[in-house]
């Protein structure tokens, strides 16, 4: 029966790449392989696996050699060679089904999807994704593919605070969110709105999706749009701490979810009416600039950050006590907010610190980082738009510090 269950999975995706090669040709056109040859080829990759790997082998010779020449003949009429590589693609997946034919089953529905979306594919490359965006996702996964899985896990360095591993982990995954995020703002496009692209750009940055928002601000058509589009990206900050910290511990993230919770309804709540304020001009918003979405300087400065978060945070709280950490890890919130607030979760989780400490450092850097926010939009936008931000953006910085302090008292 299994033998039988084995050609059955071979001849169905033989079939199924066989179908979708044959539809792909343009009528009038010749090609050499159809959806007979394609399940023929998957059954003969099965049969020969069956026998010994020297008949596998010499088969793969002769299936090699039958699709030279099938190509020979057509390459005036199609030049391109991937129905030949899907081919020699299926009497490898007709072999493997005699010892895995789910897999060999799944790797053929996923070829197949892949060779269904010919043009899809060539206009993302060609068309969508630009120069800087192909860099950009180079670089993120030399970082997140080459380097990462190879740093050790372990604790090293003075006070034994700093995990490579851990502190990489996540930079990856600020720079994941951030990637989605950028994403999200692509897909969306000027039409959809201030509102939603701002959403989407607060995860790439909050503080460059400000900027940008301050700058449409400029015009007075645009002024109260510009105005919710700052403002719900900075609903993204809270989203964005509240999963960093989790990551690091779950104590921690359960004491953050109520208060970041209700700081981004409140703010969601501002933002609906600064809409209805401004509801008889509809007009739709603009590409945000966010700059590069993945820049490896400031990755590694983030790694840097953290690290040296990590190992001041833990002299401090030996020679000092909380009071010096909550200080000096504070105060990074006015470059950063995640910095120091990760930083925190990190000493907290290595027990360095009590999760009171680690609260109120976050409740310091959050607020560092609200005043830059808030000297950004009026540097940029001018007092007026200023004004508007900060006051929507700061009543939901209180709501969440106000829940914050009262966990971190409890």
């Amino acid at each position: 029966m299994g033998h039988v269950m084995a050609f059955a999975y071979s001849l169905a995706l033989g079939l199924l790449v066989g179908l979708e090669r044959e539809r792909s040709v343009t009528p009038g056109d010749r090609q050499a392989l159809g959806v007979r040859t394609f399940a023929l080829i998957a059954l003969v990759g099965t049969a020969a696996r069956m026998v010994s790997p020297t008949v596998l082998a010499v088969g793969a010779v002769v299936v090699g050699a039958l699709v030279v020449v099938g190509y020979l003949r057509t390459s005036d009429a199609d030049p391109g060679t991937t129905t030949e590589v899907a081919a020699v693609a299926v009497y490898l997946l007709g072999a493997l089904c005699y010892s895995d034919a789910a897999l060999a089953l799944a790797l053929a529905v996923t070829m197949t999807v892949l060779l269904a979306s010919k043009s899809r594919l060539h206009q993302l490359v060609r068309e969508t994704l630009t120069r800087p965006e192909l860099e950009d996702l180079l670089k993120f996964l030399v970082v997140s593919v080459v380097i990462f899985p190879f740093l050790p896990d372990r604790a090293i360095g003075p006070y034994g605070v700093v995990n490579p591993f851990r502190v990489w982990s996540l930079v990856v995954l600020i720079a994941s969110i951030s990637w989605l995020g950028y994403i999200a703002t692509r897909y969306l496009g000027p039409s959809r709105g201030f509102v939603a692209t701002g959403l989407a750009s607060g995860f790439v940055s909050a503080s460059a999706a400000t900027a940008s928002m301050a700058r449409a601000a400029r015009d007075p058509e645009r002024f109260r749009w510009a105005v919710a589009g700052a403002q719900s990206a900075s609903v993204a900050t809270y989203v964005e701490i509240v999963v960093a910290v989790f990551v690091v511990s779950t104590r921690l993230a359960v004491r953050l979810v109520a208060p970041a919770l209700a700081a981004a309804v409140t703010l969601a709540v501002v933002i609906v009416v600064e809409i209805r304020r401004d509801r008889a001009r509809r007009v739709p918003g603009e590409a945000v600039t966010t700059g590069r979405v993945f820049a490896l300087a400031p990755t590694v400065g983030l790694a840097v950050l953290l690290t040296t978060a990590l190992l001041l945070g833990r002299w401090l709280s030996s020679s000092v006590g909380t009071s010096g950490v909550v200080a000096s890890l504070g105060v990074m919130g006015f470059a950063d907010a995640h910095g120091g607030s990760v930083a925190a979760a990190l000493l907290f989780a290595h027990g360095s610190i009590d999760h009171s400490a680690a609260l109120w450092t976050i409740v310091v850097a959050f607020s560092a980082n609200a005043v830059t926010k808030i000297v950004i939009a009026t540097t940029v936008g001018g007092r007026r738009f200023g004004r508007a931000f900060g006051l929507g953006f700061g009543l939901s910085h209180l709501v969440f510090v106000a829940g914050v302090v009262v966990a971190a008292l409890a």
